[in-house]
């Protein structure tokens, strides 16, 4: 793959043009197009959880682990803990930010809150995060991780 980046004066600021050039029928396009869609679709920057009694609105930027336990969903962030009823996939959907990686079956972290990983048993590692959590990254997402933090 060859990516080319052309800066030019002719554009708005807040204007970008993307063309991309490949043989018929490529499937590897129809993927490219899609990840641009969902990159350049607008991330909140908080995200309402209604509760019990209230509509608490959190920051996205604070949320360091999203996490089903029991039949409830907490999100925990630098401030506090919340719980929600909602269901994992579609918290992560509502989100729409890339910096959330699945690091287990029940367990979502953001990456921006990660300060260290640590060896655990039986090929685990241990996700240290902001706000002293720790949660278990499982092998089957550990390599999705290690790609994501480019190591």
């Amino acid at each position: 793959m060859k990516i080319e980046v052309e800066l030019t004066e002719q554009l708005a600021e807040d204007e970008l043009e993307i063309f991309i050039k490949a043989a018929p029928a490529n499937q590897q396009v129809q993927r490219l197009v899609a990840e641009l869609e969902y990159l350049l679709e607008e991330t909140p920057t908080a995200i309402p959880l209604k509760q019990k009694e209230r509509i608490a609105l959190v920051k996205v930027e604070t949320i360091a682990v999203v996490s089903v336990q029991k039949a409830e969903l907490t999100i925990k962030t630098l401030n506090g803990e919340y719980q929600t009823k909602e269901r994992l996939y579609q918290f992560v959907e509502r989100l729409r930010n890339p910096d959330f990686l699945q690091i287990s079956k029940f367990c979502v972290i953001n990456i921006n809150q990660l300060d260290y990983l640590e060896d655990s048993f039986s090929g685990n590692m241990l996700a240290f995060l902001k706000g002293g959590y720790q949660e278990s990254v499982s092998r089957k997402y550990l390599p999705n991780l290690m790609k994501r933090l480019g190591v």
